[in-house]
């Protein structure tokens, strides 16, 4: 019997997010003792407790589209609508099919030429993991240099980095994609890659944000907070430090525009209850 009361709440998880979080309930105690024993200020904990158990409930639709502007500047020649429509199918996928339903799922509005919309989302993927595998081999011998520098190069030639594992398993990817298609149509499909390849950093080799770009990432980080603020007044305050210069009038219609832009929706709670 009490076997079976330790399973009954993940059999009746209807999505794969309610699984997640039923696990998670029940490591909830267990991680309350170790903060407590931490001596974690209570507001502080109770906040980090309400994120984490947050995530695993269906996100509001403006995260979404926040999610949206934070990631277009990391792949610039892709549509807004593109990577949009991508994290709702992900999102239904998570958070609302179910799982023992095999009905169709929703039709999700993506652009026509989706295909070459994927080409150009591999052709900055290649990219950004070119550049990460740049960065890994870079920290890695610094740290190398730092730990043990009599051996750095020996054991530098014996680590093969993982990245470059992942990095072949995609080109092999996309090499069966264009197997699959026409043979007329491989050289502008490479060509559709290789442009998109090459705008995904700026001249600079940095990624093209622009002005509002840290103000969507710092609520995209945040989104659990932000929509428990009372409205924009609030939601400025906690943007100042990206806001940049100028009144606080100025920040305060930036923001209001933000808010009308994304779609926010505010649910503030009472003070005890936070």
């Amino acid at each position: 019997m009490n076997e079976r009361k330790k399973r009954l709440p993940v059999e009746k998880a209807n999505t794969l997010a309610e699984i997640l979080r039923f696990g998670l309930e029940k490591k909830l105690p267990a991680l309350r003792r170790s903060l407590n024993k931490e001596k974690i200020d209570p507001k502080k904990r109770d906040i980090f407790l309400r994120r984490w158990m947050r995530l695993y409930a269906p996100w509001p639709e403006w995260v979404l589209r926040v999610a949206t502007e934070v990631l277009v500047v990391h792949f610039p020649r892709v549509q807004r609508k593109t990577i949009f429509e991508g994290l709702k199918a992900i999102h239904w996928l998570f958070f609302e099919a179910k799982i023992h339903d095999d009905s169709e799922p929703p039709q999700f509005d993506f652009p026509p030429d989706l295909r070459n919309e994927l080409v150009r989302l591999f052709g900055h993927m290649e990219k950004h993991m070119e550049e990460l595998g740049k960065q890994i081999e870079e920290l890695k011998k610094e740290l190398l240099k730092v730990k043990l520098p009599e051996r750095s190069d020996e054991i530098e030639q014996k680590i093969k980095p993982k990245w470059q594992n992942d990095y072949k398993r995609m080109g092999d990817l996309f090499l069966d994609f264009l197997k699959r298609k026409p043979p007329e149509e491989h050289l502008p499909t490479m060509e559709t890659l290789l442009i998109a390849n090459k705008a995904t950093f700026d001249e600079e080799g940095r990624a093209r944000d622009t002005t509002a770009t840290a103000i969507y990432r710092k609520i995209l980080e945040s989104w659990e907070e932000v929509e428990l603020l009372s409205g924009p007044e609030q939601l400025c305050d906690f943007l100042d430090p990206v806001l940049g210069h100028g009144d606080a009038e100025a920040k305060l219609d930036r923001v209001k525009h933000i808010v009308r832009r994304m779609g926010i929706v505010f649910h503030p709670v009472c003070q005890g209850t936070r």
